[in-house]
């Protein structure tokens, strides 16, 4: 009563699996085939895959065993075929996501052509790698997902190193324009009624520049930081030279010394003996000279001197 209880219980549940494995197989058939890659893989890596023969009818005990052993071998088809479906549900979850990277990398790509051409190589060559997912041969599923998995982490990375890129190079082109905006603001102080014009052309070119940069940062576009520097460098050596007109050849050491003295050190309060120490040092005069030229200096409004007296 027992085998026969065994042998009852064994055909049932040999059963169930037997239907089970059928409905994986054709689910696994029907999600591979919404796909020319997966269903390549399906068919090379699964050309083997058969529901066993049912073992043939002998004496009670070796039937047991043999519906024993068929057992097994449909619970290890069903873990398979159950594991294929699970890598088919990473795979095309991460194939979503390394297009979407794609995209995205491919607009970034096109903005820091110009900005950093080793950075653009590498982003272009990534690309074509993540188009030719499609036509690489793999040996199964497994192999497919590590290789997915890879693309589609080097893409993000490359993605977040061009957006970084891109908008560093514009942020530092900014700080150019603010300076310069800087230097021209002292050289309007000092300059004559025929220099305005040229000083109102040159503040207009600057603010155009200080939109456009503006702009890019918001809206990603292709920019030649070249053509930018060069503008600006123009801008700025015009101005330094009506300063340099506008100034005793006195005014223009303490005038750079100072300037050069506090970007060393930033916006940060400066003991005054410490300055004028230090710019004495640098043009050779003494520090009651350097004071009175600083008051000057300052008077022109070329420099802020502010200072705090503490008891």
């Amino acid at each position: 009563n027992d085998l026969l209880y065994y042998l009852s219980k064994t055909s049932s549940s040999t059963a169930e699996k037997i239907e089970r494995l059928e409905a994986l197989y054709k689910s696994l058939k029907e999600r591979a085939s919404r796909n020319p890659l997966l269903e390549r893989i399906l068919n090379k890596s699964f050309t083997l895959l058969n529901i066993p023969e049912l073992p043939a009818l002998q004496e009670v005990e070796r039937t047991a065993r043999s519906l024993e052993e068929y057992s097994t071998r449909l619970h290890t088809l069903i873990t398979t075929i159950e594991d294929a479906l699970r890598k088919i549900d990473h795979i095309e979850s991460s194939m979503n996501e390394i297009e979407k990277n794609r995209h995205e990398l491919e607009k970034w790509t096109d903005v820091i052509q110009n900005l950093n051409p080793s950075l653009y190589s590498d982003a272009v060559r990534l690309l074509r790698k993540a188009e030719k997912i499609q036509q690489e041969d793999y040996n199964d599923f497994n192999d497919l997902y590590k290789r997915v998995e890879e693309i589609k982490q080097q893409l993000y990375q490359m993605y977040v190193k061009t957006k970084t890129e891109y908008k560093k190079t514009v942020s530092i082109l900014q700080g150019e324009v603010a300076t310069t905006q800087e230097v021209l603001a002292k050289a309007e102080v000092v300059a004559s009624l025929q220099d305005r014009a040229k000083i109102e052309q040159s503040k207009a070119r600057l603010k155009q520049i200080e939109e456009y940069l503006s702009k890019a940062k918001q809206d990603p576009q292709p920019i030649d930081p070249n053509a930018i520097y060069k503008e600006l460098a123009k801008i700025k050596n015009e101005a330094q030279s009506l300063l340099n007109t506008a100034l005793s050849e006195l005014e223009i050491k303490v005038y750079e010394e100072t300037l050069r003295y506090t970007n060393i050190l930033g916006r940060k309060p400066i003991p005054l003996t410490e300055l004028l120490e230090y710019v004495s040092r640098k043009t050779n005069m003494p520090t009651q000279e350097v004071l009175r030229t600083l008051y000057g200096l300052a008077t022109k409004g070329l420099l802020s001197v502010k200072v705090l007296v503490q008891g």
